[in-house]
């Protein structure tokens, strides 16, 4: 058998592919500035971000809500803060003072000092203050309890604050840059459509002695067949 001769061709483009072309080509070119502006508002943006030391944050929080869980496990073992236990403390002293100075007071002023009197005096008063004081003990728990409560939920949202900022600061930016992005696609999807259809306008011929020249009028063929023009 002869040599065989491999050549690669490309069809021409049609008028309406041309056509198709500088359409692409112009829009392309009309799109860009709009995508550079965009991408560039995006950057602009990025500076702007809220960006906390998270690791510091998260590490604040979480000492500050172990602090209140363990005043809560303390609590449901009956315990008040100290000082609020001296508060209290000094809060009754004053009280009984002043009610036991005002009962001698009223008692001299009636002439009643006797010991018998006094000591039922004293118990009487006694009593209604340790109900008192009872009393005042289930308040502060709830009282303390609804505190500890409130500084979580502070917590919680403050948190939460910071959080949101932080994703609304990078909002604005992301914004322009998925305006951006599909933006692009239109003239990615067009560049696209271009290299297709170029890789599509080649095809081989084979010419030669022999065998070669019978697939070189097949390849002939059917590139003929496929839009060889």
């Amino acid at each position: 058998m002869g040599s065989s001769k491999t050549e690669y061709h490309e069809r021409p483009l049609s008028p309406e592919e041309r056509q198709l072309y500088a359409q692409q080509v112009k829009y392309m070119q009309t799109i860009q500035p709009g995508i550079d502006a965009l991408i560039a508002k995006g950057m602009s943006n990025i500076n702007k971000t809220y960006d906390p030391d998270w690791g510091k944050v998260f590490d604040t929080y979480s000492s500050n809500i172990q602090d209140i869980l363990d005043r809560q496990a303390n609590l449901l073992e009956g315990n008040l803060p100290s000082q609020w236990q001296t508060a209290r403390q000094n809060y009754y002293n004053r009280l009984y003072e002043n009610t036991m100075g005002q009962g001698l007071q009223q008692m001299a002023k009636n002439g009643v000092i006797g010991s018998s009197r006094l000591n039922t005096a004293t118990n009487d008063w006694q009593k209604n203050l340790s109900a008192q004081m009872s009393k005042d003990y289930t308040n502060d728990v709830n009282l303390y309890n609804n505190l500890l409560n409130a500084r979580e939920s502070w917590l919680q949202n403050g948190f939460n604050t910071q959080a949101q900022a932080a994703e609304q600061s990078r909002k604005q930016a992301t914004d322009y840059f998925t305006a951006a992005t599909g933006t692009q696609k239109s003239n990615t999807d067009a560049l696209s459509a271009i290299g297709n259809n170029n890789n599509n306008r080649g095809y081989v011929t084979q010419s030669g002695g022999g065998f070669g020249n019978f697939l070189g009028g097949l390849v002939g063929m059917g590139s003929s067949f496929f839009g060889g023009r």
